[in-house]
C-alpha cells in the first residue's frame, strides 16, 4: 500500500502546483494540459494498484491455506476482510484525485 499512498501524494502534489499556476496567472497550455491528465490518471493507477495488492494477497492467501490442512472458517474471513484494506484505499485516492481533477477544471475554465 506504499506505492498507493505515494501516488495519492503525487496526486495532491500534482493538484497544488496546478492550482499555484493558475492562481498566479503563470499558465503555460501544454504543460497545463498535460498535468490536469496526469491528476486522474495517477488516481486510476492508484486503483489498480489497489485491486493488484487484493489478488495478490488472496492469491498468497490461498496458498497458505492449502498448506494447512485444518483452518478455521473465522481466520479465512479475517483474510477476506484484511484483502479490502488496499483496494479501499486505493478507491479514496482514486476518488480524491477524481474529485481535484474536476474541481480545478470546473473552476478554471
Amino acid at each position: 500500500m506504499t506505492i498507493i499512498l505515494f501516488l495519492g501524494i503525487a496526486v495532491i502534489i500534482v493538484a497544488l502546483v496546478e492550482i499555484v499556476r493558475r492562481v498566479s496567472g503563470n499558465a503555460f497550455a501544454e504543460i497545463d494540459r498535460k498535468l490536469m491528465l496526469s491528476i486522474p490518471s495517477l488516481g486510476g493507477i492508484a486503483v489498480l494498484f489497489g485491486l493488484f495488492y487484493q489478488v495478490l494477497g488472496l492469491y498468497q492467501a490461498y496458498q497458505f491455506i492449502q498448506a494447512a490442512a485444518d483452518i478455521s472458517p473465522m481466520i479465512v474471513m479475517n483474510g477476506v476482510f484484511v484483502s479490502f484494506y488496499a483496494p479501499l484505499f486505493g478507491l479514496g485516492v482514486g476518488l480524491v484525485s477524481f474529485v481535484l481533477w474536476y474541481a480545478i477544471k470546473m473552476v478554471w475554465k
